[in-house]
């Protein structure tokens, strides 16, 4: 994934990867799942409903794929993809 955003011009060297609690749930103005799965657990964890309203699914209609055990191409269409979908998420200027 690191060289294919790369290859977008995203730089992905300062990311690392970090444990979802209750607490990180509340703080967050808004928390997109990228699969059904996380979605649902995410949900779970959530300590309330106001937090629960935060969370939603990356694409509103699909799961996001997993490029993971896949060729290079694999990756380079999901990050495309999730390119794309980002100005959804984004405010309006």
């Amino acid at each position: 994934m690191v060289a294919a955003a790369a290859a977008r011009g995203y730089d992905l060297a300062g990311h690392s990867a970090a444990q979802v609690t209750a607490e990180s749930l509340i703080w967050a103005d808004s928390v997109l799942a990228m699969d059904t799965s996380v979605l649902d657990a995410l949900e779970e964890l959530a300590p309330d409903e106001e937090t629960r309203r935060k969370i939603r699914r990356y694409l509103a209609d699909q799961d996001v794929p997993d490029p993971y055990g896949k060729g290079e191409e694999a990756f380079a269409e999901v990050v495309e993809l999730v390119e794309h979908a980002a100005t959804a998420h984004l405010p309006s200027s």
